[in-house]
């Protein structure tokens, strides 16, 4: 089997496939084998680099964090403006870490992307269309320019709503600090 020259047209559905073997794998060393052998499926000169952005987006220098913990984004997820969620699927959102608030469900307390997933689930049909590699990272690179543009706009204003009603302590907490 002849190998990739890139890694930008691999499914992301693929690159979620692998993250969920790492997962699986108690042992660091483990969880290094298995991504090496993948990585093997790429031809030495190819670039990995759109492919470790999007492993570690705390290391991505070209694009910063977007500004929105866990807290910011359930309130996003639970307006009525993208999603109309009842109430105790907006609670259980924003208070992902409680374990009261997701008794009864095949979910990790504390972890956001697995409360979120389990809200969704039924909500969302999957895209007709495939979604690549290069493709997540253009828009991820879209949402950092809008969050950017949003960021210079408020500082414009001197306005900062993001202080409302925050538990995890208000503008501030919704601006992750710095990779480094």
């Amino acid at each position: 089997m002849p190998k990739l020259l890139s890694c930008e047209n691999v499914l992301f559905m693929e690159v979620v496939k692998l993250l969920e073997a790492i997962k699986q794998k108690p042992k660091p060393t483990d969880k290094m084998a298995i991504l090496e052998n993948y990585t093997k499926k790429f031809d030495e000169t190819c670039d990995l680099y759109p492919l470790f952005r999007l492993l570690m987006p705390q290391a991505d220098q070209d694009r910063s964090v977007y500004g929105m913990k866990e807290y910011v984004l359930a309130k996003v997820y639970g307006s009525g403006s993208v999603l109309s969620l009842p109430e105790a699927e907006r609670n259980r959102l924003k208070k992902f870490r409680d374990p009261e608030y997701q008794k009864g469900r095949p979910v990790v307390t504390g972890d956001f992307g697995d409360v979120l997933y389990s809200v969704l689930v039924n909500r969302i049909q999957a895209p007709a269309k495939k979604l690549t590699v290069g493709g997540l990272n253009q828009l991820l690179d879209q949402l950092h320019q809008s969050w950017d543009a949003k960021q210079l706009e408020r500082r414009q204003q001197g306005d900062d709503k993001d202080a409302d009603d925050n538990p995890e302590g208000g503008a501030e907490a919704a601006e992750p600090a710095a990779a480094g």
